[in-house]
Order: C-alpha cells, then structure tokens, then sequence
C-alpha cells in the first residue's frame, strides 16, 4: 500500500480482491485435495494471480500421473471456474 494511501486511509483494493480470491480457492482446494489423497498424492496451491489465474504445484503420486494434466484441466479447473467467478484458467 503507498504512503499516499496510508495517509488517506484508503486500502487497496486490489490487493485486497487479490487475498479475498486466494482465500476462496484455498478454502475450495480442500475438497480437491481430499481427492488426490485418495490417490496417493497430493495438490498444494502456489498462487492465485490478480487476473484470476491459479498455479498449483503436484506432489506424490499425483506429480508422475499420465493423467494429471487433464485431471487439472477437467477436474480441479472446472470445479474452481463453477465455484468461483474470479477464476480465469488453472495451471
């Protein structure tokens, strides 16, 4: 936040809409984690970009699957999409 900002009180928004979305991915990935436990392995969220685009890192089983592209693709990306507006693409 800039010293110009602080001085009138404002926040920025930004920066806020920013957290508020990482917090709703990150409350959601619960689901999907659950998912790839049962599976041996396992999907941390890394970041969530002010445009809405989430990186999350494979770990365990999950990291050497064949199919963990399109699980990304047409599993975890299409549940974050439905759920929440802001999210644009996942990688």
């Amino acid at each position: 936040m800039s010293l110009i900002r602080k001085l009138l009180g404002q926040s920025n928004s930004v920066e806020i809409e920013n957290q508020a979305l990482f917090e709703l991915v990150q409350a959601e990935m619960n689901s999907v984690e659950k998912y790839a436990n049962s599976h041996g392995g396992s999907i941390e969220l890394v970041n969530v970009s002010d445009a809405g685009e989430v990186q999350l890192r494979l770990r365990g089983a999950c990291r050497s699957c064949p199919m963990s592209s399109v699980t990304i693709k047409n599993g975890v990306e299409e549940v974050l999409k439905t759920k929440i507006p802001g999210v644009r693409s996942v990688t």
